[in-house]
């Protein structure tokens, strides 16, 4: 997983199908349910760790791109 930091509001993730496997976080999947946001806060306290990110309990805005082999983008 890559996290590259764009400004000092926005990000972006770059996650393999492993990366995805590892967090249950699957392309064809709701992205409104609860399981799924759980899920990405835990990518997004992965962020704060590696890159010091923190959207600091704001309303967040997520673009998610699926790419080949599994993998995805995330804005």
């Amino acid at each position: 997983m890559e996290f590259l930091v764009i400004g000092e509001s926005k990000l972006k993730i770059v996650m393999s199908a492993d990366d995805m496997a590892a967090f249950n976080l699957d392309a064809a999947s709701d992205y409104s349910s609860a399981e799924y946001r759980r899920a990405f806060w835990r990518v997004l306290d992965l962020a704060k760790k590696e890159v010091g990110f923190d959207p600091g309990g704001e309303k967040i805005l997520i673009q998610f791109y699926p790419v080949r082999l599994g993998g995805c983008e995330v804005f």
